[in-house]
């Protein structure tokens, strides 16, 4: 095995529990991993003010420190919170989603700035509004023709129960596909964001900035959205609740977030190989 000079932690269903703490095994293994000179990169879906308590609670703050957010849509140094990268959902692909969604009856659409957490209809829903509490985002009432004029996006999304989402998935046409990605990060979610963009996208433009070779990047998750990041590492680890998809694209399997899956796989692969 490389030796690691990178890791790559996903936060939810990885680094968090399902009531999204860090446990405190998994926190002490991340500090025992940068105490040992490897660094540290949170790759999320999440906006960046979902990850900012976490950042403070590890304390990550160096000038030679980043996190990947939006799926790979934008990456910060953590020092002051300066975005180094950014690409946000075309014209062309928020106009084309919305026309999507709009034959789709009685589906509202949730839209998300860097900061703010917009959503059409009357009322948020509680899955959605603990959601936008998760992520410490303002939530904004909108409207469909306000977001379409928006070109701050990062992500469309459309929530729902699992089998009406797995539908609705099916039924996205290609002219979609063309301008926007489309992936899962949730069974009950799907989202669209800048076509061309995945964690992994972000991950090879920072590893390259770092001069650190993909042999050398560990990275570990759970979901669909993490595909593309395991298939870049040298080194992937899929938790033991990940879906089916992300274990194939792993090299090997942990326990699961509930039982500090990740902790256990930054100790065994990551620790012991030092």
């Amino acid at each position: 095995m490389m030796a690691i000079e990178l890791v790559a932690v996903d936060m939810d269903g990885t680094t968090l529990t399902n009531d999204k703490q860090m446990t405190a095994y998994n926190k002490r293994v991340l500090q025992e991993v940068r105490a040992a000179g490897v660094k540290v990169v949170i790759c999320t879906g999440r906006a960046i003010t979902g990850v900012e308590r976490y950042i403070d609670e590890l304390g990550f703050d160096g000038d030679d420190e980043y996190i990947i957010v939006q799926n790979g849509a934008a990456t910060y140094r953590l020092s002051d919170y300066q975005l180094l990268d950014g690409h946000t959902i075309s014209k062309e692909g928020v106009q084309s989603v919305l026309s999507f969604v709009d034959q789709i009856q009685g589906q509202n659409i949730i839209a998300m700035s860097e900061r703010d957490f917009y959503y059409t209809g009357n009322t948020l829903d509680d899955r959605m509004a603990f959601e936008a509490n998760t992520l410490r985002m303002h939530t904004i009432p909108t409207s469909v023709d306000q977001i379409a004029t928006r070109d701050d996006l990062y992500k469309l999304l459309v929530v729902g129960e699992e089998r009406d989402i797995d539908a609705i998935e099916h039924r996205v046409p290609q002219d979609v596909h063309d301008v926007v990605r489309v992936i899962r990060s949730l069974p009950e979610l799907m989202e669209f964001i800048p076509v061309g963009i995945d964690k992994s996208y972000a991950l090879k433009r920072l590893s390259k900035q770092l001069n650190i070779a993909p042999e050398n990047i560990f990275a570990i998750g759970d979901e669909h959205n993490d595909v593309e990041m395991l298939e870049f590492a040298g080194t992937s680890v899929a938790m033991g609740n990940a879906n089916p998809v992300a274990k194939r694209a792993a090299d090997h399997i942990t326990d699961t977030n509930e039982n500090s899956g990740m902790g256990k796989a930054l100790e065994k692969y990551v620790l012991n190989q030092l």
